[in-house]
């Protein structure tokens, strides 16, 4: 009977826990100016508990670009968030930054 108690005190703690995301971006540098949209910075907020939010700071370049945003649910209860910044390469466009933004009740502060 113990046994049984200490997992169902298990699995409430669990659920009620929270995991912040482990947050990484890749950005994709195209070696040519394109006519074509590409996929420019990939931003990743895995394994949180509850999903991440996650936004993109694009500056005076935000009208030229888009993204697209997808969320995955785990078996375990953590979600996982990817996030493409899409646009067409230009001269105009080249070194200009751009931030994703990750925010998620278990962190502290914003992550960039």
């Amino acid at each position: 009977m113990l046994q049984k108690l200490c997992c169902v005190i298990l699995l409430i703690i669990q659920r009620d826990t929270e995991i912040p995301p482990v947050v990484s971006v890749t950005v994709n540098v195209p070696l040519v100016i394109e006519e074509n949209e590409v996929v420019l910075a990939t931003c990743v907020a895995a394994g949180a508990k509850p999903q991440a939010e996650m936004r993109w700071n694009t500056g005076a370049f935000g009208s030229l670009l888009r993204t697209v945003t997808n969320s995955t649910q785990h078996v375990n209860g953590t979600n996982t968030v990817l996030s493409h910044l899409l646009g067409v390469p230009t001269r105009a466009a080249n070194q200009e930054q751009v931030q994703c933004v990750v925010n998620q009740s278990a962190l502290a502060t914003e992550k960039t």
